[in-house]
């Protein structure tokens, strides 16, 4: 089986001019051979930190919800790197901008779902299509400053690049917090659209939206099952190359 990572072009489309990659591929003596796709990014000129909804801007107890929508294509909002058709994602990267002591989340939710939109409705929480992939009834988030938040998905979601992605995370309340933190990385830019809404827990009433893109990443792997055979191992470093200056 295959593993493929991507990360929203919220990421790179103010990023450096060029950045060294390494990619690094092992091919692994298992049942189910093994490659996986590493991409180093640029970090985002001046990311902005956002509260809503792990940091506490109800309340520092307060249940909030938010909904983010990746758009198609690898312009500003896309991905990097359009995934191919025929793919699961499997895993979710969200970008860390504060530091914190542990913080527990109740009834952490994390749902997906798949729109031919290319912007959110002001007022409105998109229930339609939505499937949950990720829940826990307690989930603890120590915050790190600029690394990433992964979730491996319990129900991985069968993705279709040519639409857009709409990805929800919820909780009902929220323990640990002191003051409001403001831990999810946004990019600084917006796109003049509505990309996010969010709402007090439970929804469907969103109080505001905005603009502002997300800074997250997923892995996809094949939505067929593995069918190819165990092969010798190996390991291949590639000498550092240059980005191509975003558009």
């Amino acid at each position: 089986m295959k593993t493929y990572n991507y990360l929203s072009n919220a990421v790179t489309r103010f990023g450096a001019i060029s950045t060294q990659v390494i990619t690094i591929v092992f091919i692994l003596f298992t049942i189910s051979a093994s490659a996986q796709m590493h991409s180093t990014m640029p970090a985002v000129p001046s990311p902005t930190g956002n509260s809503i909804p792990f940091g506490g801007f109800g309340g520092l107890t307060a249940g909030y919800g938010i909904q983010y929508l990746i758009t198609p294509g690898t312009a500003l909002g896309g991905f990097t790197t359009a995934p191919t058709p025929g793919n699961n994602i499997s895993t979710l990267y969200i970008r860390s901008a504060a530091t914190s002591s542990p913080v527990t989340y109740s009834n952490f939710t994390i749902k997906l779902g798949q729109t031919t939109a290319t912007e959110l409705t002001t007022g409105v929480w998109v229930t339609s299509g939505m499937t949950q992939v990720y829940f826990s009834s307690s989930q603890s988030i120590t915050w790190v400053n600029g690394t990433w938040i992964q979730f491996n998905l319990q129900t991985p979601f069968l993705y279709d690049p040519a639409q857009s992605l709409i990805i929800e995370m919820t909780h009902t309340a929220i323990s640990g917090l002191t003051a409001t933190i403001f831990p999810i990385a946004n990019h600084s830019a917006t796109v003049g659209l509505v990309r996010r809404v969010w709402a007090t827990n439970p929804p469907p009433a969103p109080v505001g939206s905005a603009g502002t893109l997300l800074y997250c990443g997923i892995d996809v792997t094949p939505a067929a099952p593995c069918t190819e055979p165990p092969v010798p191992g190996s390991a291949t470093a590639n000498p550092p190359s240059s980005r191509r200056r975003p558009n």
